[in-house]
């Protein structure tokens, strides 16, 4: 009860913080787009979990993208997961707000490990805490993909900054973007998983949207995660990503009044269909999607 007691806490305090922060944000929104190394090496992590035999997927991925929101709801999270592996059987897996406590990876823990068997996963930072509490009860959390064949190569990109620095001195915040190229077919899609900035204006998140456009490989992509695109048409992430080529997967079941923050790009594909999966564990939902792409030209590839 005081463990429940000192998370409810955590929360108020939490979402208070973080509305003064986003205010502040609006009110002085941080000029420019030049982010200094952007480009340089952003810590990951990679674990093989019997992924390494498989060298190709098939030219038709199964994808699901899901914000799991740090696990705060730990069993949800992981009954979904559970439902979601076995009646989907994803090729490829794009996770956010993925933790990593104190004692360890939430992708190594025996019941999750166990669902992801079979994935070659890869895991970058982008929210680091100087000391756990019973909200935030992790060292770190990020951007985590799962694919089941071992990635040709993988990269990551720092997005620019996007708001003012928030939760105080404790936490520090760095968006990036990750990626991984595997062969498909007979192609080789570069696969990124992002997820923009929530505290900032929506030119703020155009522009994170753009730097990664202009970071993008030529050829078939696949772009996907929590864009945290809160003001609709107001936003210009879709136009950043659509000027070099990608089009939005609509899923076929999004409800028209809802908000829709999570999303999947693709560029180069035969066709390609969403649908929102209503499960409980989180505060998103899962976006599941199917993607072809079209087969390689002679000398091509």
């Amino acid at each position: 009860m005081a463990r429940r007691w000192h998370f409810e806490v955590g929360r108020v305090r939490a979402t208070t913080r973080l509305g003064c922060d986003f205010l502040r944000s609006l009110l002085q929104p941080v000029r420019g787009s030049a982010t200094p190394g952007r480009h340089h090496d952003v810590p990951s992590v990679a674990t093989d979990l019997g992924a390494g035999v498989v060298r190709s997927l098939p030219a038709r991925l199964r994808l699901l993208s899901w914000n799991i929101h740090r696990s705060y709801d730990a069993r949800g999270v992981v009954e979904s997961l559970r439902w979601l592996m076995v009646d989907r059987e994803p090729h490829v897996l794009l996770l956010q707000e993925v933790p990593v406590y104190p004692h360890g990876p939430w992708w190594l823990e025996p019941d999750v490990r166990e669902l992801l068997e079979g994935l070659h996963l890869l895991f970058a930072p982008i929210h680091r805490v100087a000391r756990p509490t019973a909200y935030y009860p992790f060292r770190e959390s990020g951007l985590l993909i799962g694919v089941r064949a071992l990635p040709e190569s993988h990269r990551t990109v720092r997005l620019p900054v996007a708001s003012q620095p928030k939760l105080g001195r404790n936490h520090r915040v760095e968006r990036i973007a990750l990626g991984v190229r595997c062969r498909a077919g007979g192609l080789a899609p570069e696969i990124w998983n992002v997820h923009l900035e929530n505290t900032a204006r929506p030119s703020a998140r155009a522009r994170q949207a753009m730097a990664l456009a202009s970071a993008l490989s030529e050829g078939p992509l696949i772009v996907g995660g929590d864009f945290n695109t809160l003001f609709g048409p107001l936003e210009g992430v879709a136009a950043a990503l659509e000027a070099v080529g990608l089009l939005r997967v609509v899923p076929r079941n999004q409800r028209r009044m809802s908000p829709s923050i999570d999303h999947v790009f693709v560029r180069g594909a035969s066709c390609a269909a969403g649908e929102v999966l209503r499960l409980r564990g989180s505060d998103h939902l899962p976006l599941a999607a199917e993607v072809e792409f079209a087969a390689a030209l002679p000398g091509t590839g």
